[in-house]
């Protein structure tokens, strides 16, 4: 009785242990060279050298996917949506406030902002408002010209709708129906193809069927063409509409992707940032790897949910594949943590690396990809829990780390200075 009772005790500890240890989510790597397979080996093999370190409870996508289904879109729209909602609302803050010239900076970014997420969304509804309120702004400041260009904008986006009078002064309601009506009488003709049969088609967010597809009340402008295969394949196009004419559009459908990359490296990080701080409001994990390259460099760092921090991060050269290479260093990443899953404040970075969104295509899978999609059989299943393994077996090697000491401490390089909802569309 007793030796039974002293084992439940020894158990009972190991599993305590075992549930402190910090969880650590390897979710890809952003280097485009790689297939999502090629990124989901090099996870695998990232989280099982995570793992014989005996620190970390490690965990890739495949077991994250229970916490993140239904989610995905919600997560989507948080990362991509949110920082220019975020800029729109503080632009529309000023202009309500008559400080055109605060707001229009504002405005004009969270336009840009919205712009390129919609590689990743369906919703015009921020977009179309962001380019109203700078169309307005402009009028403010006596500037026809390019409010009229705002105004084109928006109408191009959405043709039906108008300024809430409750918003606009009329002078300004009036001016964006002017242009309203003058774009919409010069609507031109769109066909669509695709290189698979039965691709629905999205224009600016509205499903209007399937290929091959003729669409003539398309307003003169910039266009945005959303498409999705049967067998869960993808395209995103910007297309360039010209005035009472034809545009002829063949799409090549592919791997989805978490959208463009932005053109200075601030707003890449910004993007970086806002992905992965999203990630982290859904899933309760103590760090998450970011992995990718740029340039000749391969980047890892470590973002903690709990504190809203990034890691300094690590640099190393790298040819070809950077999956070795990141395996390699990825102890380096993981010596500046400490035993509660945090890490020193001298360790901490004002912003992540100016990753391209873009090309981390395993994560894009994840949350883009409906689960059913046939592509997808090539992919391993959902594995057993890493929480729920180490709560049965791995007892010894869990009392073994709760003996060990954590001053092991490496050289790290300074930090930089400063990618829908594609499928299903809703």
């Amino acid at each position: 009785m007793l030796r039974f009772f002293l084992l439940c005790i020894l158990t009972s500890a190991g599993v305590a242990h075992a549930e402190r240890l910090p969880t650590l989510a390897v979710v890809g790597i952003h280097q485009s060279q790689l297939t999502p397979d090629e990124q989901r080996r090099a996870s695998e093999a990232l989280v099982r050298t995570i793992e014989d370190s005996h620190f970390f409870t490690a965990l890739t996508l495949a077991d994250l996917e229970p916490a993140l289904a239904g989610r995905e879109s919600l997560i989507l729209q948080d990362a991509f949506l949110g920082p220019g909602r975020e800029l729109l609302d503080d632009g529309k803050q000023y202009y309500n406030q008559a400080q055109p010239e605060q707001a229009l900076p504002l405005l004009q970014d969270a336009a840009r902002i919205l712009r390129l997420a919609m590689a990743t969304s369906t919703s015009t509804r921020d977009l179309w408002e962001a380019w109203v309120y700078v169309g307005a702004t402009h009028l403010l400041l006596g500037e026809g010209r390019e409010a009229r260009e705002a105004f084109q904008n928006a109408v191009s986006l959405n043709p039906f709708r108008t300024p809430n009078t409750a918003e606009f002064p009329p002078h300004i309601v009036e001016r964006h129906e002017v242009v309203r009506r003058e774009r919409t009488a010069l609507a031109s003709t769109l066909t669509v193809e695709a290189d698979e049969a039965d691709t629905l088609i999205w224009l600016n967010g509205i499903e209007r069927g399937a290929v091959p597809i003729t669409i003539d009340d398309v307003v003169p402008g910039e266009n945005f063409l959303h498409a999705r295969s049967p067998n869960g394949f993808f395209a995103f196009e910007t297309v360039e509409v010209p005035e009472a004419d034809t545009k002829r559009v063949s799409l090549r459908l592919g791997e989805p992707s978490l959208g463009y990359s932005a053109d200075s490296r601030f707003a890449r990080s910004r993007q970086v940032s806002s992905l992965y701080r999203t990630l982290g409001d859904y899933l309760s994990i103590d760090l998450i790897l970011l992995a990718g390259t740029l340039g000749d460099q391969l980047v890892l760092q470590l973002y903690s949910p709990r504190t809203d921090g990034f890691s300094r991060p690590v640099e190393v050269a790298y040819r070809g594949s950077a999956a070795d290479e990141a395996v390699a260093a990825i102890t380096t990443v993981l010596s500046g943590v400490r035993q509660d899953g945090t890490f020193d404040p001298t360790n901490r970075a004002p912003l992540p690396a100016p990753l391209d969104v873009g090309n981390n295509q395993l994560l894009a899978r994840t949350l883009v990809v409906p689960r059913e999609a046939p592509f997808l059989s090539t992919e391993t299943g959902p594995r057993t829990p890493k929480w729920i393994t180490w709560g049965v077996v791995g007892l010894a090697g869990a009392a073994v780390a709760a003996g060990t000491v954590w001053g092991v401490s490496y050289a790290l390089t300074e930090p930089h200075q400063g990618t829908i909802i594609v499928g299903p569309p809703e």
